[in-house]
């Protein structure tokens, strides 16, 4: 069993341990997508040397770049503890890596419950702060409920 092979197998099972009954996929990109609230995030095998896991989000589609969002988002990144946050494109990305090497269900856990935590609360935040939209609308309670994993 090659090594990448061994790596996407230990990421499935802790996936899996970490969400319980939720069902894992896996899309065209080898990624593994998943929804928190109103962010569309994935984990992500990152092959190289050394493997990394990539945990990442669609935060928002903000319209225009500008030195006030960028001002945000350095604010962001100066409070947070995991999650780094970072315009791309015409999409703001929250993300957060893990080195393969101490991938296991609570580091893989911690990490896509802070970066989808975090992506949810700040689209939010940003789509009110500069407009735009965020990849899902924001769930009411009962929805959160029936979300969550």
């Amino acid at each position: 069993m090659s090594e990448i092979t061994w790596l996407r197998s230990h990421v499935e099972r802790c996936l899996e341990d970490h969400w319980g009954d939720f069902p894992l996929t896996v899309d065209n990109d080898g990624d593994y997508p998943f929804r928190s609230g109103t962010a569309h995030c994935y984990a992500s095998i990152v092959n190289g040397d050394p493997h990394f896991i990539r945990v990442w989000a669609f935060v928002a589609r903000v319209p225009r770049r500008t030195l006030k969002l960028l001002s945000e988002l350095n604010e962001i990144n100066a409070r947070a503890m995991t999650v780094r946050v970072y315009w791309n494109g015409d999409s703001v990305i929250a993300e957060q890596t893990i080195h393969a090497g101490g991938l296991n269900k609570e580091t893989l856990g911690q990490a896509c419950d802070a970066v989808g935590a975090a992506a949810d609360a700040i689209g939010v935040l940003l789509v009110a702060m500069f407009g735009g939209e965020t990849p899902y609308p924001a769930l009411d309670t009962e929805d959160q409920e029936e979300e969550s994993r």
